[in-house]
C-alpha cells in the first residue's frame, strides 16, 4: 500500500542510486545509503492546517451553511425565487469564502459565539453573511433573468 507525501500525491518510491524525486528522500535531505522514509502520520502532524475531518464536521458545515444562507435571504429585501438547496449551497460557499477572506485580511474581533464548545468570531460571521447576501442576490437575479414565466404580459 502506498503512502502520501506532503503535497498529497503518492510517496516517491526508492530507486537504485542517485538523488531526486524518485529516491524516497525528503527534499533537502542529505544523501545517505538508505533512503529516508517518513511515515504518513508524521507528515500529517507536521502540517498545521491539515486535520482529520469526520461526519460531524460535514453535518455542521451543512447546517451552518443553511443558517447563513437563510439569514442572507432574510436580510436581502424582496422575494428571491431560488430553492432551499441553492440557498444552502450559497451559504456553505459563503462560509468558506468568508472564513478565507477574514483570515486573508485579518478581520477578527474579540467577541465570540460559542456553540457546543466551538467558538465562532462574530465579525467573521458578519463577513460570511455579507458574502451570502451577495451570492443570494446574484442567484435571484440570474433566476429571474433566465425564468420562462410569462407574467410580464
Amino acid at each position: 500500500m502506498l503512502g502520501h507525501d506532503v503535497v498529497g500525491g503518492v510517496q516517491p518510491q526508492p530507486v537504485a542510486g542517485g538523488e531526486g524525486p524518485g529516491d524516497g528522500r525528503l527534499p533537502g535531505a542529505a544523501a545517505a545509503a538508505d533512503p529516508v522514509h517518513v511515515p504518513h502520520s508524521t507528515i500529517l502532524r507536521r502540517r498545521r492546517t491539515l486535520a482529520a475531518v469526520n461526519l460531524q464536521d460535514y453535518l455542521a458545515a451543512i447546517i451552518f451553511g443553511a443558517v447563513i444562507g437563510i439569514v442572507a435571504r432574510i436580510v436581502l429585501p424582496g422575494r428571491q425565487n431560488i430553492g432551499i438547496i441553492l440557498t444552502v449551497l450559497i451559504g456553505m460557499g459563503a462560509a468558506v469564502a468568508g472564513t478565507w477572506a477574514a483570515d486573508r485580511w485579518d478581520i477578527h474581533s474579540d467577541k465570540f459565539l460559542v456553540v457546543r464548545g466551538h467558538s465562532y468570531d462574530w465579525l467573521v460571521i458578519g463577513v460570511q453573511v455579507g458574502i451570502a447576501v451577495v451570492g443570494v442576490a446574484l442567484a435571484a437575479l440570474l433566476a429571474k433573468a433566465f425564468s420562462t414565466d410569462d407574467d410580464d404580459d
